[in-house]
């Protein structure tokens, strides 16, 4: 391919000795032929070296026009998109894009038939698959065997572990990372945030008391764009995110049940272990006479 000084290219591969990712966009800075290499700028303007393999077909491509899922994350003043199918999780992405407006490409044969289409399409749900949803977990030990060969102390230090590792999990699921990072579930809770703080900001831009009148009346035209922009997404997490999210809850919930009975047992089995103590210590008559007593079994402590 054919580079030239501003041209706007986007990484098919990445980059470790520049530290650049894949789907990440430069600017050309400057065209060396006799040497076989570019210079470019990323967003942040700080300048890279490109030569070799690095800007062949396989690695390098222009960047004018971008696949939805290389424009995940990523804001514009206005974008153009072509619909194209995907269904509406695709379409909430490509939508959500720009902060002042987007203008939607169709090929149909008159206005009628495109939104008809578009209407079938964004109805769709059309989630990726992964191998971890179809693939056939390994056996594993059941729990009541794993937690009769510890001990209490073992038990309770296994289950705050999990406790903690399932409390991370579901924080890494409302941020789209970790685990989530390259699922449906992630890629809307990280729109989702995106939405938010891009409305958050606007609208306290639009309500300050310095805001000149120009910038407020931008920050409101943004504030009208995101909020069904953010409406929708909210839509969206409810039916591909939050089922995970509730999941999540619920085993957390049942691990902090099951910490509280432990707790519980083992604060029951101390006090009768004192009680049984201060039996023994008694001369025969009293233990006698203690055993016989209708409140002296352990029925009765309480806590």
């Amino acid at each position: 391919r054919r580079y030239a000084i501003g041209d706007h290219v986007v990484l098919l591969a990445p980059n470790p000795d520049e530290r650049l990712v894949t789907s990440e966009r430069l600017i050309v800075t400057d065209v060396d032929l006799p040497g076989a290499l570019l210079r470019a700028v990323t967003a942040e303007g700080r300048p890279v070296v490109l030569s070799g393999e690095a800007i062949d077909a396989e690695h390098l491509d222009h960047g004018y026009a971008l696949t939805i899922h290389r424009a995940q994350g990523a804001t514009y003043d206005r974008a153009h998109v072509l619909a194209a199918g995907g269904g509406r999780e695709l379409a909430y992405v490509a939508l959500s894009r720009a902060r002042t407006g987007t203008t939607l490409h169709a090929v149909a044969d008159d206005l009628d038939q495109a939104r008809h289409d578009l209407g079938l399409d964004w109805r769709g749900d059309r989630q990726q698959r992964w191998i971890t949803d179809t693939a056939v977990p390994a056996p594993q030990p059941s729990i009541r065997t794993v937690e009769a060969e510890q001990t209490p102390e073992q038990r309770r230090f296994a289950a705050l572990g999990r406790l903690d590792a399932l409390n991370d999990d579901l924080q890494d699921l409302y941020a789209g990372r970790g685990r989530w990072q390259h699922t449906p579930e992630g890629a809307n809770a990280r729109t989702l945030n995106d939405l938010r703080a891009r409305l958050d900001a606007a609208q306290r831009q639009a309500a300050h008391p310095d805001t000149r009148r120009r910038e407020r009346r931008s920050a409101l035209r943004e504030a009208d764009v995101l909020a069904p922009a953010l409406e929708a997404a909210e839509a969206i997490w409810q039916a591909v995110g939050q089922p995970s999210a509730d999941d999540l809850q619920r085993t957390i919930t049942s691990v902090e049940a099951h910490i509280e009975r432990d707790d519980l047992a083992e604060r029951r089995q101390y006090l009768a272990s004192l009680l049984d103590r201060r039996t023994l210590g008694l001369d025969p008559v009293e233990r006698e006479v203690s055993c016989t007593r209708p409140d002296a079994g352990h029925e009765g402590i309480g806590l």
